[in-house]
Formats: C-alpha cells, sequence, structure tokens
C-alpha cells in the first residue's frame, strides 16, 4: 500500500490493520542483510519512517527492527550518514519496544551518545576540511547528540534516566543551536519519572532557546515552583520559549499573572497556544 497513507493511519490512531502491508515491507527491507562493497558508499533513509510504521506489527518485529538499527549503528564501516538516520529511528521506535528490548539495545545508544562510537570508515570519503576547495558535510561531525536521542526514547529505569541526564549536562556546553535542539528532544523523550529529575531553573538560564524552552515545559509540570522562573520564562526574548510555557501552563489561579502577561504576548503564536491549552 502507499506508505504515506500507511504513515497517517498510524499516526491519527486509527485501525492500523490496513497499514500491516506497507510496514511489514518497509520492515523486510530495512532489516535485510547490508553488504559493503569496497569504494562504494551507500547513503540509506526512510528508517525513521519504517519505525513509525513498526507500530502496526507485533512486539517481535519492533524489536528485530530495533536489532537491525543498532547492527547499522554499530557497523564502522557503515557511513557516518546511515548510521546517525539509525540512531534517529531507535529514537523513534524506542518507546513502543518492550522493556526486555529496552534493557537490550540501551547500551548501543548510550554508547554512541558517550562518544565512544565515532569515526566511520567513510570519514574521509568526502572533502570536508578547511582547505578542501569545496566542502561537503552531511549531517552533525559526531552521532554523540543522535546516540542522545536514541538513549533517551530506550532509558527505562532510574539508572538510565541518570546517565542520559549526565550526559545531556555534560554535552550542553559546548552545543551547537542544532544540536541543543537535539538534547532538549531527548531529554523531553524521557518518561515522566525521567524528566521529574531534571532542574528546570538551571536549564531555563540556558544560551539556547530549545534548552530554554523545554525547561518552560518542565517549570509548568512542576507546580510552577519557583514562581520567579515562570516571570522570567514568560519574558524571555525568544517566542519560542513564550510559547512553549503558553502551550503548557496550567489553568490554575496561582497561574493568571502569567496567563494575563502571555494573552497579550506580541507573538500570535503565543496567544493562539494559550487559547490551545485552554
Amino acid at each position: 500500500g502507499n506508505i504515506y497513507a500507511a504513515l497517517a493511519i498510524i499516526v491519527t490512531g486509527t485501525d492500523p490493520a490496513p497499514a500491516v502491508p506497507a510496514a511489514q515491507k518497509m520492515l523486510d527491507t530495512a532489516t535485510a542483510p547490508r553488504t559493503h562493497l569496497p569504494g562504494h558508499t551507500e547513503f540509506t533513509g526512510g528508517w525513521q519512517e519504517t519505525a513509525t510504521l513498526t507500530r502496526a506489527l507485533q512486539p517481535a518485529d519492533r524489536a528485530r527492527f530495533g536489532d537491525a538499527m543498532t547492527a547499522v549503528v554499530t557497523d564502522t564501516d557503515e557511513p557516518e550518514w546511515n548510521r546517525q538516520q539509525a540512531l534517529a529511528a531507535l529514537a523513534t521506535v524506542g518507546r513502543h519496544l518492550s522493556d526486555p528490548d529496552r534493557e537490550r539495545l540501551f547500551p548501543a545508544a548510550l554508547q554512541a551518545a558517550c562518544g565512544d562510537l565515532d569515526n566511520s570508515t567513510d570519514d574521509d570519503t568526502l572533502p570536508s576540511g578547511q582547505l578542501d576547495r569545496s566542502r561537503i558535510i552531511i549531517g552533525d561531525p559526531t552521532l554523540r547528540f543522535e546516540g542522545l536521542l536514541a538513549a533517551a526514547a530506550l532509558a527505562n529505569t532510574p539508572d538510565q534516566y541518570e546517565s542520559v541526564i549526565d550526559l545531556a549536562y555534560e554535552i550542553m556546553p559546548q552545543a551547537s543551536p542544532h544540536q541543543a535542539n537535539r538534547i532538549a528532544q531527548a531529554l523531553a523523550l524521557l518518561p515522566v519519572a525521567g524528566r521529574a529529575l531534571l532542574d528546570p531553573r538551571s536549564l531555563a538560564g540556558h544560551e539556547s532557546e530549545w534548552i530554554r524552552s523545554l525547561a518552560a515545559a518542565l517549570w509548568s509540570t512542576a507546580d510552577g515552583q519557583p514562581p520567579r522562573v515562570g516571570h522570567r520564562l514568560a519574558a524571555d526574548p525568544s517566542g519560542n520559549v513564550r510559547r512553549s510555557l503558553a502551550s503548557h501552563l496550567p489553568d490554575k489561579s496561582q497561574h493568571e499573572d502569567l496567563r494575563t502577561k502571555l494573552r497579550h504576548d506580541v507573538r500570535r503564536s503565543v496567544r493562539t497556544a494559550l487559547k490551545t491549552a485552554d
């Protein structure tokens, strides 16, 4: 069947049965044995869509997909782009795996987040140096941020939550805007018990608007304490941060002053987010 129609079925939460044929076909393609030919580099994509489609299949099928993606992640003969795509696919399927499967696949994702799996054999295939006549850069030069995303999605125990959070704080200071966005996405993927370990106060002071946007969501779900953090976020120069606050702010009397401020925000998207949250 049509892949995009099948994806729409999964995303909307309707009966997944019509999506099964397309999901099975994509799964079989993604899990087929991979070969490497000397002097030949093959870039692959579409694994995140496959990860979404496996929600129409059985737990064993999702586990098979997870194993295939982990094999790509740990294979240094795979181009770095493919390994990043495999980690992104693990992040997509992670929360839909059984607890034993998450436990089994978590170590490889954590290795990537630690930087232990960096360096692929294709690293020098494309010109990317400062002195090259032309530069071709595909994806991030490290697997750490995609690895953190996958590890967060697979984390399922307090110790694993702590490992993900510790790594996030370790790589946060040197992160580029894009990388900070990935860190924020990763921490948002943690289950409620994991997000409860984060401190909105420290995140609210970060230079990245994406980290501060995460802080706004966390502060809103943490009983709005301390209050001064909420006021700081409501006055944040980034519309993304204020929109995140408006989207997550509970409709409680204690937040009425913040809600009044956000109702008159200069950004329409912030005002709309507050109305939608209502």
